[in-house]
């Protein structure tokens, strides 16, 4: 059975906007996923609200991604594909992060798991990486406390193209097909994760 491992925050957990809820799985995005690719593939969610690329946040343990990735490696090995989603709580977390600092987190991700890979003799999964999707109304998520500075999220897909290119990973930018919900101009509505999840199958399957 091939495997996916699907790596990220809120937005991968499956965060309802407004509530702190949880969508079903079917409704989440990686639910979306597994029904798509069908019972020959395992679909593993590893979405934390909160969670960043490489750094600690103050009172909430666990988020730090880099800290948390060799081992989701190598609990989950045999992985097939490395689906990764993050850099939104980079920006959001840290004011005086860029999007550019957010791109280089993700970076080193990647190099983690080529290093973890490579360390421990598992087996290299493709990755593809997801560039977030941006923030639909930023006055809204200001207003709820969601310090954005002077951050332009709608760079995470230059930025991210350009970390994809140079490790030679698949990429999607979910900007071009998403756009979160309106309540809080973070996170995805139920049309959204549908989207998502279809898009990230389909790209997906070319990978196995």
């Amino acid at each position: 059975m091939s495997v996916v491992l699907c790596y990220g925050d809120s937005n991968t957990h499956g965060y309802i906007a407004g509530t702190g809820a949880r969508y079903p799985f079917d409704i989440r995005w990686t639910g979306v996923l597994q029904n798509q690719l069908g019972s020959g593939v395992r679909v593993i969610e590893e979405g934390l609200s909160g969670r960043t690329t490489t750094f600690d946040v103050p009172g909430r343990a666990g988020r730090n991604g880099a800290a948390f990735l060799p081992i989701c490696l190598e609990s989950h090995s045999p992985i097939d594909v490395l689906v990764l989603m993050l850099g939104t709580n980079d920006v959001l977390q840290k004011t005086s992060l860029t999007v550019q600092g957010a791109a280089s987190g993700v970076s080193s991700l990647i190099n983690i798991v080529k290093e973890t890979c490579a360390h421990l003799a598992l087996t290299m999964p493709n990755v593809l990486l997801v560039a977030p999707p941006q923030v639909a109304d930023l006055e809204v998520a200001n207003e709820l406390g969601n310090s954005l500075s002077n951050v332009k999220t709608y760079d995470f897909s230059t930025q991210y193209r350009h970390i994809a290119d140079v490790h030679n990973c698949k990429f999607l930018d979910a900007s071009k097909l998403v756009h979160p919900s309106k309540i809080d101009g973070i996170h995805l509505d139920e049309d959204a994760h549908k989207k998502l999840g279809i898009e990230i199958a389909r790209m997906t399957e070319s990978l196995f």
